[in-house]
């Protein structure tokens, strides 16, 4: 989940509505310094190759953006999207794994 207010709000909501452990459920910006938002993934390459492969003529939005990943999936694809975000996507999943593995 994104790390702004709308974000930690949903992740409150989580919490309390269906029970989740406050330690199974992480926001970006608790991952990863310098992430708040999916949007901060994302440099000048990635979002030209996000918009050309959707027909954009600005950069993504947060709508765009999840549809682009939606496709992605949906056609089994994982194009790249360059050094920056390949850097840190990797960097969310190692912190994620090291929750996991503190968990056990």
């Amino acid at each position: 989940m994104d790390g702004d207010k709308k974000g930690k709000d949903e992740r409150d909501k989580y919490i309390k509505e269906y029970g989740l452990e406050k330690s199974r459920i992480a926001t970006l910006d608790e991952l990863i310094q310098n992430v708040t938002v999916i949007e901060d993934l994302l440099d000048e390459e990635a979002n030209n190759i996000i918009s050309s492969d959707l027909g954009l003529s600005s950069n993504p939005s947060k709508k765009h953006i999840r549809r682009y990943f939606q496709e992605c999936l949906a056609r089994d694809e994982i194009p790249s999207l360059g050094t920056y975000f390949e850097k840190h996507s990797k960097l969310i999943l190692e912190e994620l794994q090291s929750l996991l593995d503190k968990e056990r």
